[in-house]
């Protein structure tokens, strides 16, 4: 009795298998593929530091800071370290006699000490309109809340994070000057595609009066500002330099079920070398990332060539086991069944890539 079901078998579970990766895939990509709102960008700083809300009211008796941002370096972007190396031009314009650049802190530096701050001019320069104005260049190493999910066809939100250190929401806020702001047209990062910059002020409440016994209520709100740059993965980068040797590996897969049927060593060997060559691409581009507790997009489509491989490996050794048996009555069958399957994994491989890069 003849075993026509195997290879339907076989087919079956891959199927299943890209069936699951598509439906984990697909909000991720939904979700990537929207624009992020400033808002809910540190959700994981906030459960560590504080809540954070958009700023929906200025206290009539606190003193309003316009906060501007001009960039003009954005380079190291280290996804093992969450950081980024910064160069930006921050400038602040005032009323009244309280200096906001002597609390001004930038809350993502990593570390303090190293943060350079060189300021335009040695006071405060007096404008015509009677408001106070002062300058000054920061460069230093930012902490960045990298979401990796969708990585290679990822977008990163490049934060500046203000906050004044020594008031209250009551005191002082600070308002983004969005006319001035800007990036400079040199900004390049390779491998990435700036979208743009945004902004919001935001009441940033820690919860404690920091040991304050005589603070009230109030004490534990203050003004905070972030600046943000979006950015995404050149598609380029995906193609060429992930997908281009997986996809050669996998024509090597597939060209195993088009040989002869009576060929068993090199079709049995082909499926195998592209299994271990599979495994020594993912290790190449791992290195590249942190210990995750989750799939990256470049994972999920090496799960999908993993189960290819396998199921032309099993699929070879099915057929190379009916050969032996029948071997000149099911030649043709074994034939016909190996080139459909290749076939069907060649047009759900390439529609799953192309839903894929649609999907951004």
């Amino acid at each position: 009795m003849r075993r026509r079901g195997a290879p339907a078998a076989v087919l079956a579970v891959l199927l299943v298998c890209l069936a699951v990766l598509l439906a984990a895939a697909g909000p991720a990509c939904a979700a990537s593929a929207q624009t992020p709102d400033p808002g809910v960008l540190y959700k994981h700083a906030d459960a560590a530091s504080g809540q954070y809300a958009p700023l929906d009211r200025v206290t009539p008796t606190a003193q309003v800071v316009t906060v501007g941002a001009y960039w003009t370096s954005i380079t190291g972007i280290d996804f093992q370290a969450d950081t980024c190396y910064l160069t930006v031009y921050v400038w602040l314009t005032w009323r009244g006699d309280t200096d906001p650049t002597l609390a001004l802190e930038f809350a993502n530096a990593v570390e303090g000490r190293q943060l350079k701050k060189t300021m335009a001019f040695p006071e405060p320069k007096l404008m015509p309109d009677g408001s106070k104005y002062q300058e000054m260049r920061v460069s230093g190493l930012f902490f960045q809340a990298y979401d990796l999910r969708m990585y290679p066809l990822d977008r990163q939100h490049i934060t500046l994070y203000l906050e004044d250190g020594g008031r209250t929401l009551d005191e002082v806020v600070f308002i983004a000057d969005r006319e001035q702001s800007g990036i400079n047209a040199t900004v390049d990062i390779p491998g990435w595609n700036i979208e743009g910059l945004w902004s919001q002020s935001l009441a940033h409440d820690y919860g404690t009066t920091f040991g304050d016994r005589t603070a009230g209520s109030a004490a534990t709100r203050f003004t905070s500002l972030r600046f943000i740059v979006n950015i995404e993965h050149d598609v380029d980068y995906f193609l060429w330099n992930l997908m281009f040797p997986l996809v050669v590996v996998m024509f090597t897969n597939w060209l195993a079920l088009l040989l002869r049927p009576n060929w068993i060593d090199m079709r049995t060997g082909m499926p195998a070398t592209a299994l271990l060559t599979t495994v020594l691409l993912q290790i190449a581009y791992s290195g590249d990332l942190p210990e995750l507790s989750y799939l990256v997009l470049m994972d999920k489509i090496y799960v999908m060539a993993y189960a290819m491989i396998i199921g032309t490996l099993l699929q070879v050794i099915w057929g190379n086991h009916r050969l032996k048996q029948h071997q000149l009555e099911m030649t043709h069958e074994v034939r016909r069944l190996e080139v459909t399957s290749a076939v069907i994994q060649f047009t759900i491989f390439w529609a799953v890539i192309a839903s894929l890069i649609l999907s951004r």
